[in-house]
């Protein structure tokens, strides 16, 4: 799979760890209008091709717009953790739901029997709304360092979404030259795939993170 986008001539491959450093203010702000854009749906100057076919971005990444907004408890991820357990119950305790959601609209066909407004319920209960009921989630302690919560994060993102890649804006600057280290060796380890968009560089991950530099000119060094 191949990401490239119209304002450079390089193209990259959506394997391991690559770091894309804009020093351009003008491109760099283009370039993070257009991820956003395409991550959401929209149109932008990016194209990604797998096996010779153009395919949405927006179905193969995912982007963490700022370390500090995210969250394991996150609608996607939530959504795909209980079709999971859905699928737990229907294979173990298909006849305990049964039971449960029978007792569940008897309970409230009783306590609207009487009403004087006409009330009536769906004829069935799913699965997942018990969870959502219950309010089923990830432990998530964000006492914790940041750069502890991104490789939660990662870890679960990977896990339940499976994305081509992880797209990071601005990160780098967050972590001293060992924490980068650790944390692009854990990810490397993992089979996480990942993107980092940045405005300036640092210490490079030798042999598991590629490089791309357009410089304050235009200039491409990779």
């Amino acid at each position: 799979m191949i990401l490239t986008h119209r304002e450079w001539n390089f193209n990259i491959e959506i394997e391991g760890l690559n770091t894309i450093i804009i020093e351009n203010p003008k491109l760099y702000r283009r370039i993070l209008m257009d991820i956003d854009n395409q991550l959401s749906g929209l149109e932008g100057g990016f194209t990604l091709i797998n096996e010779l076919k153009e395919v949405k971005i927006s179905s193969e990444l995912y982007l963490v717009r700022s370390p500090f907004l995210i969250s394991i408890n996150d609608k996607k991820i939530i959504n795909k953790l209980y079709a999971e357990l859905k699928g737990d119950v229907i294979s173990s305790e298909f006849d305990r739901f049964q039971e449960l959601e029978r007792s569940i609209l008897s309970f409230v066909n009783e306590i609207i029997f009487n009403n004087s407004i006409g009330l009536e319920v769906d004829c069935s209960i799913e699965i997942e709304d018990i969870f959502k009921l219950t309010g089923v989630k990830f432990c998530e302690d964000t006492g914790k360092d940041i750069i502890e919560r991104l490789l939660e994060h990662a870890l679960i993102v990977q896990d339940y979404l499976m994305p081509s890649a992880i797209v990071y804006l601005n990160t780098r600057s967050l972590f001293s030259d060992i924490e980068w280290c650790d944390f692009t060796k854990e990810l490397s380890v993992r089979n996480i795939n990942a993107i980092f968009i940045e405005r300036y560089g640092g210490a490079v991950s030798k042999l598991i993170e590629k490089r791309y530099t357009i410089d304050e000119d235009l200039c491409e060094i990779y």
